[in-house]
């Protein structure tokens, strides 16, 4: 896979150990540092108790996930677990329910909570915009008003809710599978614009992902992907697998079906014979099915070839001639960039010249119906969330097959709430609501107190690849040149708060009363791809947040060597394992081949190099060999890029901690009130465990072991804690115990 995408998706945006264990951390390091406001009780031993709020409040969660019928030492995920399911229920409109999804969810209620209660007169131009986008999602009368009768006005006569929204020209919105009025006569447009237009004026990639982001060659230079591999298909990305499954793609089919029955009765279209063309239905579904065996056959397998080159138009025209490059990138492209691009300068990055060939290949295979239909379904299926019950009912019903989960409908608070938030790719709305966030829910000392924790992992991080034996000197010289100039972000970026900068940040964003969310859904797409798309071409800010702050995740760009954790995390998670987990990623088998500056530049040498993956074998084996009867095993070595990042986060956070505990030493050793029988230590471990307690459905448990990069929450606590002696110290495990095993994995 390309470094670039395993970068920036896999490591980049990786869902973490984030926003979940409600003190955490913070509480093990603190407990006993603020004795002005604690309650502590002694005794003659050398205990001391603690008994304040907090720490009651901690050790009671604690107990409701706690299972003490089990042996930590046998079994520490169902230890540490085993009873979190029964205190929390999964919803029913979801195939996995996690620690994660609940401070998700309660992070949402804050969310919701500043969004109403934001105060207009002293909010920003983009606070007051998102809290109209917010309002109109949750206006559930008007959607059900609506049904599919703005959609199929747009698509059919070209013409937008309002006056000021993006339109199809040339009557090329169209969905011939519905609308017998489409007419190839009438479209005088190559395939290559439409693919084009519809990514610009409507944020739909249908055949190639485009993107502006940091060069890796030279990081400070933004430029503008293009690749297959990180294509959103309908059932989303990195997705593949599931378009050889004949009882997704029959259900898939159903839904394109039914929604197409119920868009041409809201259009007031009449069908031929009053029914859908079936064949036409199949090749819709089939131009999807082959563009999913492209991008299997060409990224997803070891030899693929991909390049990080710099292309010209010229150059493009040249090696790929059959491809209209001029009518894709003027469609594509806002005109200063475009134009920029006219005048011979090398901006584009096409990750595979051979996906692209592949591309034309289906594009010559196909009817221009066929494509049309698989691509105006893609900005159907981009709505669907959105639009009325009936809508959305038909979209549960296929979730319920595809994920194993209840045919239930999310909550629309919940949807507009995910909505508004932002996400990695696009932040969207979601420097927005930071801004209403902080205001009512944040406290500058979380941000510092998060900010030191961080430094002091970090340096534990620097100090365990110091004492590394398998780098050589040079290496470590090299890594510990990265590690002094990784830069990390905090909560939320400080222009977030600057008022002036929000609304102009935001000013050409469009928010207007009275429409369908529908329509303000796709021209907020509109709005970001162009505003993304305007940075090419320029230098990168190495002071971005590089993600919506109002988040569960914390992530580590390699093209700026930089660190971030977003709100939740700051506040409520495991900031070292955090913070541990997601700066090794700079010092991984993808992240030496970036320098401190974020360039490609491999520091390693080629015998630390050699010795590195001497070690990573033994922790893809022991990988591999986690397995769920009748469902799948753990791929080790798709998966060894994260379990040695859980592994070296959760020993840098470990050291960090240790340090912690003798700097702070008071001569007596702590422990809660509530739970005397832990100790400290104990804890540490426990609130490790605790992040990843959860339940999900076969599905979605197969989808993970097929397609995740990281391994089920149960294996990344026992996979992990295996390796850690001093884990099996705390818990007196003896060695030969199933946490406790003789041989073990050590990478730092």
């Amino acid at each position: 896979m390309n470094v670039k995408i395993k970068i920036f998706l896999f490591t980049v945006f990786a869902i973490l150990i984030s926003a979940c264990f409600i003190i955490s951390i913070i509480l093990l390091t603190s407990i006993g540092s603020n004795k002005n406001t604690q309650n502590i009780e002694s005794n003659s031993s050398n205990i001391i108790y603690k008994n304040d709020s907090i720490s009651n409040e901690f050790a009671t969660l604690l107990l409701q996930r706690i299972n003490k019928s089990v042996d930590p030492c046998d079994d520490f995920y169902e230890y540490a677990c085993g009873n979190w399911i029964i205190n929390n229920p999964s919803p029913n409109y979801t195939s996995s329910w996690t620690v994660y999804d609940v401070v998700s969810q309660n992070v949402g209620k804050l969310v919701e909570d500043s969004i109403n209660n934001c105060n207009i007169n002293d909010a920003s131009e983009g606070l007051i915009k998102a809290k109209q986008f917010y309002n109109t999602c949750i206006n559930v009368t008007l959607t059900e008003e609506n049904k599919g009768i703005v959609l199929g006005k747009l698509l059919h006569t070209g013409r937008p809710e309002n006056d000021k929204f993006n339109k199809f020209l040339y009557n090329n919105g169209k969905w011939p599978l519905i609308d017998s009025s489409w007419n190839l006569s009438n479209i005088n447009i190559s395939i290559e614009s439409q693919i084009g237009y519809l990514k610009k004026e409507f944020g739909i990639d249908t055949f190639i992902y485009t993107y502006a982001m940091g060069y890796d060659i030279q990081s400070n230079l933004t430029i503008l992907l293009m690749t297959g591999e990180m294509l959103p298909l309908g059932l989303g990305i990195f997705s593949q697998e599931n378009y050889f499954n004949d009882k997704i793609m029959d259900a898939y089919s159903v839904l394109q079906e039914k929604v197409a029955y119920l868009l041409a009765r809201d259009s007031n279209l009449t069908l031929i014979d009053g029914k859908i063309n079936k064949n036409d239905l199949k090749m819709m579904l089939q131009v999807e099915i082959d563009l999913a065996k492209v991008i299997q056959n060409v990224y997803m397998k070891p030899n693929s070839n991909t390049t990080d080159d710099l292309y010209s138009l010229i150059t493009l025209q040249q090696v790929l001639p059959g491809f209209a490059w001029k009518d894709y990138l003027s469609s594509l492209l806002p005109k200063t960039i475009y134009d920029k691009i006219l005048d011979g300068k090398k901006l584009i990055n096409l990750d595979s010249l051979t996906y692209i060939l592949e591309v034309k290949k289906l594009l010559l295979k196909y009817q221009f119906k066929d494509l049309q239909n698989y691509m105006i379904w893609r900005l159907i299926k981009y709505s669907l969330p959105y639009m009325s019950t009936e809508y959305t009912q038909l979209l549960a019903d296929f979730s319920a097959i595809l994920y194993g989960q209840p045919n239930q409908v999310t909550p629309v608070n919940e949807t507009c709430l995910g909505y508004v938030r932002g996400n990695y790719e696009m932040p969207n709305l979601g420097y927005a609501i930071t801004e209403g966030f902080v205001k009512k829910n944040f406290h500058t000392n979380t941000k510092d107190d998060a900010t030191i924790l961080i430094k002091d992992v970090k340096e534990s991080l620097e100090y365990i690849m110091l004492q590394s034996e398998w780098m050589d000197e040079v290496t470590k010289s090299n890594a510990l040149k990265k590690a002094i100039f990784m830069k990390t972000f905090t909560a939320y970026p400080d222009w977030v708060m600057n008022k002036t900068l929000q609304n102009i940040y935001y000013k050409d964003l469009l928010a207007p009363q009275g429409v369908s969310f529908v329509s303000l859904n796709l021209m907020l797409r509109s709005w970001a791809v162009v505003k993304n798309f305007e940075l090419i071409d320029t230098k990168t800010n190495f002071l971005d947040f590089h993600g919506p702050p109002v988040a569960t995740d914390a992530w580590y760009t390699a093209t700026t060597n930089s660190f971030s954790i977003p709100i939740d995390a700051a506040n409520y998670g495991a900031v070292g394992a955090v913070a541990g987990h997601e700066m090794s990623h700079g010092f991984d088998a993808t992240g030496h081949q970036f320098d401190e500056y974020g360039n490609i530049n491999d520091w390693w040498t080629n015998k630390s190099e050699e010795m590195f993956n001497e070690k990573l074998i033994c922790m893809e084996k022991q990988f591999s060999k986690y397995c769920y009867p009748n469902i799948g095993c753990i791929n080790g070595k798709n998966t060894v890029n994260e379990n040695v990042a859980d592994l070296a986060g959760l020993k840098a956070a470990l050291k960090a901690y240790e340090i912690k505990k003798i700097t702070h030493h008071s001569g007596k050793e702590e422990r809660l009130k509530l739970i005397p029988e832990y100790t400290m230590d104990q804890l540490f471990y426990l609130n490790f465990a605790s992040f990843w307690c959860g339940k999900e459905s076969k599905e979605s448990l197969k989808m993970t072991l097929d397609e995740d990069s990281h391994s089920p929450g149960k294996y990344r606590v026992i996979g992990t804690l295996q390796n850690i002696p001093e884990f099996s110290r705390a818990f007196n495990c003896q060695i030969g115990s199933k946490m406790n095993p003789i041989d073990k994995c050590s990478i730092w």
